[in-house]
């Protein structure tokens, strides 16, 4: 039912944004209905594992702050070259790698605790 009701707002709002603001507007409608549905979703199953919800939480959040701290590394490392197969290589491993040093991190702080 939720899903639902997310769909037809999507439509509706994604729309009003296209025609002011082009594909601007577009990319906007999506960014709003991917995070507003991951929010409402992340509470929910917060709320659903009892014990385990702060557990889950910290795992999401720490996980997020890799996945964000990989794709600004790739997007810089992916600007310096100009041939843009070398571009998207450099770019993905440089992510992939940043990705991957954040996760051993946070393992090695969780198992420091």
């Amino acid at each position: 039912m939720v899903g639902a009701i997310e769909g037809l707002a999507y439509v509706a709002y994604t729309a009003l944004l296209t025609r002011s603001l082009g594909a601007v507007g577009l990319a906007l409608g999506f960014t709003i209905y991917y995070l507003g549905s991951l929010a409402w979703q992340l509470i929910y199953l917060r709320r659903a594992l009892d014990g385990w919800g702060g557990a889950f939480a910290r795992s999401f959040t720490q996980t997020s702050v890799a996945a964000g701290l990989a794709g600004i590394a790739a997007y810089f490392a992916g600007r310096m070259p100009e041939e843009p197969f070398i571009a998207v290589l450099w770019g993905g491993l440089l992510g992939v790698g940043v990705y991957a040093a954040a996760l051993g991190l946070v393992a090695r702080w969780h198992r420091a605790q």
